[in-house]
């Protein structure tokens, strides 16, 4: 069980709909390098390195919850943990990742302008899995993301998009 926040607000996904994404990826998982923003308890993350991924970074505001989760899981190899303002830090890495997943705060945030934020971390065939309110247009989104798939669960929406480069 991981520890989650205590304030109020705070959305952990939730293992059915984390299940589900991950059966959607399914292989693609197996030795890849990922970013999990907006991490918060490091859920998605911590899923894709049981699953086989070669690498994960974090990055969220508050990462405390994150560290003692995977204190607890014993993973400190394979990851990297950035805190911060997501704009400045991802201005600063350089990685390219196979897969990003994205859960913002819901409805804090354009989808475009995150997207745009992740555009240098890309490669080609990167998937990026975001999720967001079901209730959020998503209308404003370029063009170097093409939406491959798209699953509504309760409230919630997960859109999947690859980048063709």
């Amino acid at each position: 069980m991981l520890v989650s926040p205590k304030r109020s607000g705070v959305r952990p996904t939730t293992d059915r709909l984390r299940s589900s994404v991950f059966s959607i990826l399914g292989s693609k998982i197996s030795d890849s390098y990922v970013l999990d923003l907006f991490s918060g308890t490091g859920a998605f993350g911590i899923e894709a390195l049981s699953r086989g991924a070669k690498f994960v970074a974090f990055l969220d505001k508050d990462t405390s919850c994150l560290k003692q989760n995977l204190t607890s899981l014993n993973l400190r190899d394979n990851v990297k943990i950035f805190t911060g303002d997501y704009k400045s830090i991802l201005k600063k890495i350089s990685l390219d990742f196979d897969i990003i997943f994205i859960d913002p705060p819901y409805e804090k945030y354009k989808p475009s302008e995150i997207l745009n934020s992740v555009k240098h971390l890309c490669r080609d065939k990167t998937l990026v899995v975001y999720e967001e309110r079901k209730s959020l247009e998503f209308s404003d989104v370029d063009d170097f993301f093409k939406e491959v798939d798209k699953r509504d669960y309760s409230d919630t929406q997960i859109r999947i998009y690859e980048v063709l480069i």
